[in-house]
């Protein structure tokens, strides 16, 4: 067998812990998008503002880069969180190159590396899932000792709404860790929830409504 060969390209030397890939400005093709800015493809050389930075840590959008249409109007925006700030936040596209993004906080929830996009009520549009993980970077978190939580957000509309799957202290809530799934595991047509993290490995079976 042949060996696959890959030839490196730098796009940039600055930090990142995760990358978008979707295509941003509708033309067919992909872009590359980071917490602060995209880069057009197919070229990756032109690079265009989303929002200021406020925090050093929002520089980490960590496992949280989620491409969703969230209001609409046929523009991709994207969901992220970052892994020192409590915020699960996303940022509107506003259609033009080098308008800012308007940025909506959904809800601070605690230390969330990590946030996914299915449908876990049948209903056919894609909720939010994520959690706070229990020690997350070993107690080095803020809030890293509040009580543990895993939720999903539906848009109604105008906002997202929480939906509690697990919340309380350690021991009666549940953390979710860094890759967690979401199957049908009884064969009943719902996504049930398989949560690992540094309290445990849980299975949340979908009921349904």
């Amino acid at each position: 067998m042949i060996p696959v060969k890959f030839t490196k390209r730098l796009v940039s030397s600055d930090i990142f812990e995760s990358v978008g890939v979707f295509d941003i400005d509708g033309d067919g093709v992909l872009d590359l998008v980071f917490g602060t800015e995209w880069y057009q493809g197919p070229d990756f050389v032109n690079r265009h503002p989303i929002g200021e930075i406020e925090r050093i840590h929002d520089y980490y959008d960590d496992f949280a880069d989620i491409p969703m249409d969230i209001n609409g109007n046929g523009r991709l925006d994207y969901v992220t969180a970052s892994f020192f700030s409590p915020a699960l936040r996303w940022r509107e596209n506003p259609g033009k190159w080098d308008d800012p993004w308007p940025e909506h906080v959904i809800c601070e929830i605690g230390a969330s590396e990590t946030t996914r996009a299915w449908d876990v009520d049948g209903d056919g549009q894609c909720e939010l899932i994520t959690g706070k993980r229990y020690r997350a970077h070993c107690g080095r978190d803020p809030g890293a000792n509040d009580d543990l939580g895993i939720y999903y957000f539906k848009w109604n509309g105008q906002s997202f709404s929480k939906q509690v799957i697990s919340y309380g202290p350690l021991g009666v809530g549940a953390g979710i860790g860094l890759c967690f799934e979401l199957a049908d595991l009884r064969g009943t047509g719902r996504l049930d929830l398989v949560a690992p993290g540094k309290d445990g490995l849980y299975i949340f079976y979908n009921e349904g409504s």
